[in-house]
């Protein structure tokens, strides 16, 4: 189970997650092990309507799914998730998030939280959870999926990622 919920900002001893500009930062959060045993970092990108949104990390570029479409920017434009804290993922059934996943943002008075769900045999993809759906970017559009993993905070011992 997690831990206590969690708005995404600086990181304090209450509130681990923080973004890095343009860097992979050494406690980056890990959202899956590829199968190359690269790991896909979470990231996020400012979109035209001044929100910002959760994707994923990817050979030096975040992409993220935004209007049916896939965004794809340069590490460089991106910030990158880290945490101070172990978090780690539970399954999620009927779009019901649990208290303690954490907050990715808000758009339109509507919280996102952090998700990674299983794409065809591509294995995991990273996006947000956004009414009880997770988005995701993927071969240059958005996809959308009800059966996804929310991220929270563990308490105790390290978490390893998904596995792809």
């Amino acid at each position: 189970s997690f831990g206590m919920m969690v708005v995404v900002g600086n990181a304090t001893a209450d509130e681990p997650l923080s973004w890095s500009k343009g860097a992979v930062p050494a406690n980056a959060v890990v959202a899956v092990v590829m199968k190359d045993k690269i790991p896909m970092h979470i990231c996020r990108l400012p979109m035209a309507d001044k929100t910002l949104h959760p994707g994923k990390l990817v050979n030096g570029n975040c992409y993220v799914g935004y209007e049916g479409k896939e965004i794809k920017m340069p590490l460089k434009d991106a910030e990158v998730l880290a945490s101070s804290a172990p978090t780690g993922w539970a399954d999620v059934k009927g779009g019901k998030v649990p208290a303690g996943a954490l907050k990715a943002g808000v758009i339109k008075g509507v919280a996102m939280h952090f998700c990674v769900a299983k794409h065809e045999d591509k294995g995991f993809q990273a996006g947000k959870v956004y009414k009880g759906n997770c988005y995701y970017g993927y071969g240059g559009k958005e996809i959308k999926t009800p059966e996804i993993k929310l991220m929270g905070l563990k308490k105790g011992a390290a978490v390893a990622p998904a596995k792809k």
